[in-house]
């Protein structure tokens, strides 16, 4: 029984160092130390997963509740998003849960931001909103802004831009009377995505302009990577905007910011794209498809994939595009989404391209066979090198039929 006890204030001690570890690593997440914390927590992370274990072990849902929220920002920047929604969902499912009513609400936003990034969007919506509601009968204004931010992220990913933009404006007077800056300008961040999608960039530009002076403040270079990428995504000069998502990604990889890394390297791709170079383009593509594959993220998966099927139109491949967007097509049908009029427009007219260059038959078994791929199966088609061959026939049969 001695022995019993002993070990159990091992166990203690344990899960008590290793809160204490990412609490305080949380606190400099947003500041010009954090490349060293992530750093930190992830030498720790075989640690702080056994401390997990631990908390759920015991039922001591608050504590565990606590570490977990406390590790989000790490598990998302470093690619663990898909680790991190498991152990939120297994603690909630504690009986004491309920009664850990700040750590559990927080639990739900952060479970709705995972299940966003993962396409899971009727779950995401349903945590989301069960918070938001929440917070409000708590007249918790912070926890309000920080919940429709989240909910207008999910929004944009549907497709639901007027929304969205409501809830961010919403959140943005929140934030801006309770003088929260990281929040502040995270949600002016995504609202500047939703004006460049609603088509009205350089209000866009204007939003991740003033979410990069706030996050220079903060010396927050994740944030600072994040504008430099949106900017560069509307700025009419591409060397400039090359520049820009090249500063980014170099942050990006010393933050071992593994999403940042995936959309920088893409959107590295978009912009050689834009210069004619189609192989270099289409290797950056891929790569930054490998990585989002990995960590779970399948509507930027599916996006990707569309820019994928352009370029390989142009480079002479109209049987894969056509199997590219077939495949496109029947997941977002199924995820429940939409894209944003450009990238639909990308998708559009690379099948309409294709269409024209094959025969009606050889149309039909493309598309057939991309309405069988499943997503995982279609990603692997999109990393296969493009046959050469049938590049130079495809090539040919278009200077015929100009």
């Amino acid at each position: 029984e001695a022995d019993a006890v002993e070990a159990a204030k091992a166990r203690r001690k344990h899960f008590e160092q290793f809160l204490t570890l990412a609490e305080t690593a949380k606190q400099h997440f947003h500041s010009d130390h954090q490349a060293i914390w992530l750093e930190r927590l992830e030498l720790e992370h075989d640690n702080l997963s056994a401390a997990l274990q631990l908390a759920l072990g015991a039922g001591e849902a608050e504590l565990g509740l606590r570490l977990a929220g406390a590790l989000c920002l790490f598990w998302d920047v470093r690619g663990h998003g898909r680790e991190g929604r498991g152990w939120l969902e297994q603690l909630l499912t504690l009986p004491e849960a309920h009664l850990a009513s700040s750590a559990r609400t927080k639990a739900l936003v952060n479970i709705g931001i995972f299940a966003t990034q993962m396409a899971d969007y009727p779950f995401a919506r349903e945590q989301l909103e069960t918070a938001l509601t929440f917070y409000q009968l708590e007249h918790d204004q912070l926890g309000q802004a920080v919940a429709l931010r989240s909910l207008a992220e999910l929004e944009r990913s549907l497709g639901e831009l007027e929304p969205a933009a409501k809830h961010l404006e919403t959140s943005i007077a929140l934030l801006e009377n309770l003088q929260e800056p990281i929040e502040l300008a995270k949600a002016v961040s995504i609202l500047g995505i939703v004006e460049a999608y609603l088509g009205n960039p350089e209000i866009a530009r204007k939003h991740f302009e003033k979410s990069l002076s706030i996050f220079e403040t903060l010396q927050d270079r994740r944030g600072m990577a994040n504008q430099l990428t949106n900017i560069a995504n509307i700025l009419p000069n591409i060397v400039d905007g090359r520049s820009l998502i090249e500063r980014s990604l170099a942050i990006k990889r010393e933050l071992g910011d593994q999403d940042g890394i995936a959309i920088s390297i893409f959107n590295l791709g978009n912009l050689v794209a834009q210069l004619k170079d189609l192989i270099n383009a289409r290797a950056y593509m891929c790569e930054g498809l490998e990585i989002s594959w990995k960590l779970g993220h399948r509507r930027q998966t599916a996006h990707m994939l569309i820019s994928i099927a352009d370029v390989d139109m142009e480079l002479g491949n109209p049987t894969r595009t056509l199997e590219l967007a077939a495949a496109i097509q029947v997941f977002t049908q199924k995820a429940g989404f939409q894209f944003n009029a450009y990238t639909q427009d990308v998708l559009d007219n690379a099948r309409i391209k294709a269409e024209g260059i094959i025969s009606a038959e050889q149309v039909s078994l493309a598309q057939a066979r991309g309405r069988s791929l499943t997503l995982e199966r279609a990603v692997r088609l999109a990393l296969e090198t493009p046959d050469q061959t049938d590049s130079a026939i495809f090539v040919e049969r278009r200077k015929t039929n100009r």
